[in-house]
């Protein structure tokens, strides 16, 4: 889970862990990026828009690195040019803020058939 805002963190965190399913956080492109260069993800719930920015390229970067990623962009601007330049990588979904967790419940349906 990439976000800058801890609490969205700690959310996906709460849903995922309680569904069993091991989490990793990440608060900034900076700490993804390095994760994602050391381990292998099932799913990526990933900010688009950072203070920082960044979100379109990490975005690249993991579809360079595992071209088959499930990536599920969150955002609170889908119109935003970040988020538009985004989805030409081709993410599995797009959950728009603030997330509910029915709404993570669907991606995980749709990611692993649950």
């Amino acid at each position: 889970v990439v976000d800058d805002e801890a609490s969205v963190r700690e959310a996906f965190a709460a849903a995922l862990q309680a569904k069993g399913y091991e989490v990793v956080l990440a608060r900034d492109v900076r700490e993804a990026r390095r994760s994602i260069r050391q381990d292998h993800f099932d799913l990526i719930f990933l900010d688009i828009l950072f203070p920082t920015g960044g979100g379109a390229s990490l975005l690249r970067a993991i579809k360079r690195q595992d071209p088959e990623a499930l990536v599920a962009l969150i955002t609170g601007h889908p119109y935003h040019d970040e988020t538009l330049a985004a989805l030409e990588h081709g993410p599995a979904l797009l959950l728009r803020k603030p997330i509910k967790l029915a709404d993570i419940n669907a991606v995980l349906e749709i990611a692993f058939k649950e």
